[in-house]
């Protein structure tokens, strides 16, 4: 939204971009990303017989700092204006897509230094949980007796962000590897080791 803005040091007001948010969310939000990211057409000036006027609004670019006319920051070291394609946050998705370790644990905070990385191929299609996944989950869960920490555990071991640890919430390729982790745990109870 628009929005006119006063500041303290300045003789008149102008007009900013801000989020359409209350002034505590929008600021909370703000804080909490790690990257905002404006997105307007470019526009030039030019100047003929002493007037100024506006030329160009066809291409859009992604702005990644802040601005008087706009908020805008990044964490991931971007340049300051992008082209609007999605390979242009490529190292932003790079970055997500990275497994974590317990010594490459990023923090929220931490800035990256980024180096103008090639895009990331493009990921296939992400299939869901199927009926009969359910099912097997369902029935190894009960036979090995596990409890809802045990499934809360079992989520942050396959790095899905859950609040109520349904296996509707899994991808088809998170529930076969845990089919296949409770598969091998009934295996050892069945040869009398432990759970």
């Amino acid at each position: 939204m628009i929005r006119k803005f006063e500041a303290p040091e300045a003789a008149g007001s102008y007009d900013r971009y801000e989020l359409k948010l209350c002034k505590q969310v929008s600021a909370l939000t703000k804080e909490w990303v790690d990257a905002l990211l404006f997105v307007n057409y470019h526009t030039k000036l030019t100047e003929k017989d002493g007037k100024q006027k506006a030329v160009g609004g066809r291409e859009r670019l992604i702005y990644t700092t802040h601005t008087a006319a706009w908020d805008a920051k990044n964490r991931y070291g971007l340049d300051e204006k992008l082209p609007c394609v999605i390979a242009s946050l490529a190292p932003i998705f790079a970055r997500a897509a990275a497994p974590i370790t317990p010594a490459s644990s990023p923090t929220i905070s931490a800035p990256v230094a980024v180096a103008h990385a090639a895009p990331t191929p493009r990921p296939g299609p992400v299939l869901l949980i199927t009926r009969d996944q359910v099912e097997k989950l369902d029935a190894l869960w009960h036979a090995l007796n596990k409890t809802h920490e045990d499934r809360a555990k079992a989520f942050a071991w396959l790095r899905c962000d859950s609040i109520d640890f349904a296996w509707d919430e899994l991808t088809s390729d998170q529930a076969e590897k845990l089919i296949a982790k409770l598969q091998e745990q009934m295996a050892k109870v069945g040869n009398g080791g432990a759970k």
